[in-house]
């Protein structure tokens, strides 16, 4: 009863299909799951996407590798996942991200706070009814790509020249 459709684009053949296809469905929506440590691919899905958005969590190594990512995709954003929810905890990763991502932050999404509901996502058959606080974060998350997609777009759309002012 799923809304979406897995695909395996493991394969460049594969990946190359799947790419192919939606390119060919303009009402749809592809969302492609990393490269897995895949620089080449890596590069050719960021350069035929709308939005790439790029998870770390609160950790040193995910930072270093998120901003690894950020200098080589810089239409990218970061998206700071499973977030701490406990205040001390909080406040020490908003001192890391001041630290290390400072320069980053007008690229980097809300945070996305750690829910334990979230697992419900992984399962074969998703449960009719959600937790509220898990389809609260959804929600959110999905306004903030919504804003970002209709942001690029907005800036992409050719501007009409006014007659009425001069050349």
């Amino acid at each position: 009863d799923r809304s979406y459709t897995p695909l395996d684009g493991r394969s460049p053949e594969k990946l190359e299909k799947i790419i192919q296809k939606l390119e060919s469905m303009p009402d749809w929506y592809g969302v492609i799951d990393g490269g897995a440590n895949r620089p080449e691919t890596d590069r050719e899905l960021y350069e035929i996407a709308n939005l790439v958005l790029l998870p770390f969590r609160d950790s040193h190594e995910d930072i270093r590798t998120v901003r690894h990512d950020l200098d080589n995709f810089p239409e990218a954003f970061g998206v700071p996942s499973q977030w701490p929810t406990n205040p001390w905890q909080q406040m020490a990763a908003e001192h890391t991200l001041d630290e290390l991502m400072q320069e980053y932050r007008p690229r980097l999404l809300e945070p996305v706070y750690t829910v334990s509901a979230s697992k419900l996502l992984l399962q074969s058959q998703i449960p009719p009814d959600l937790p509220t606080v898990l389809n609260n974060v959804c929600r959110g998350l999905a306004r903030q790509v919504i804003a970002r997609i209709d942001l690029k777009e907005a800036q992409e759309e050719p501007q009409e020249e006014n007659p009425q002012q001069p050349a």
